[in-house]
Formats: C-alpha cells, structure tokens, sequence
C-alpha cells in the first residue's frame, strides 16, 4: 500500500468528500484553510541567552511579572495596598498590561 493512504489529510479529505457532497465540500475546504492566512514562515522574535533561543513572548510574560512584584512592593511600602480591591485580579491585570505594553512597544507595527 502506498504511504498517500495512511497520510492524516487524506483521512480528512476523504471524510469531507463522502460526508458533503460535490461543489460544499471544496467551500468547506477553503473555509477550513482560511484559519492559516496568518501564518507567516519568517517565524515569532525569539532571543538567544546563553545559547538557547526563548520566544519574545515569553520574555515580556516574565517582564509583567516582575513589573506586577515592583508594583506590590511599592503598594505595600506606601501603606496602600490595604486599599486595592481585588488584589489578584489587580497584579494580574497589570502584568498582562505591562506585558502587552513591552510586546507593542518592541514588536509592534508603527
């Protein structure tokens, strides 16, 4: 037997073509494929530290992070953080927002 016929895709394809029948199941292809448009081959930024390549998501995620630690720490000097609502929901909400504000920083479009 050919090595064609144990291939994933021809398993989906198959199943779409006896499932729908005709001119539907090549449009349910092309809808299916639309998901990949935003793919690109040039790859996410990554860094190289210490020989190893870590995705610049991951760098502004550990940003945020520290960025929420500083914040509490401030907070907690202050004598305001009695004060803060919510306490987790706030740290967390200002580390995904510093993190997102790192990433549009270096990485976003002008």
């Amino acid at each position: 037997m050919p090595a064609e016929q144990f291939s994933p895709w021809n398993r989906v394809l198959r199943g779409l073509w006896t499932s729908v029948s005709g001119c539907s199941a090549l449009v349910s292809l092309c809808a299916l494929s639309l998901g990949l448009g935003g793919c690109a081959l040039r790859g996410a930024p990554s860094y190289s530290i210490f020989g190893a390549f870590f995705p610049a998501w991951l760098l502004c995620a550990v940003f945020g992070i520290f960025a929420s630690l500083i914040l509490r720490t401030v907070l907690i000097a202050s004598d305001f953080e009695e004060a803060v609502p919510f306490k987790l929901l706030v740290y967390l909400a200002f580390a995904v927002g510093s993190t997102l504000w790192l990433w549009l920083a270096l990485f976003g479009k002008s």
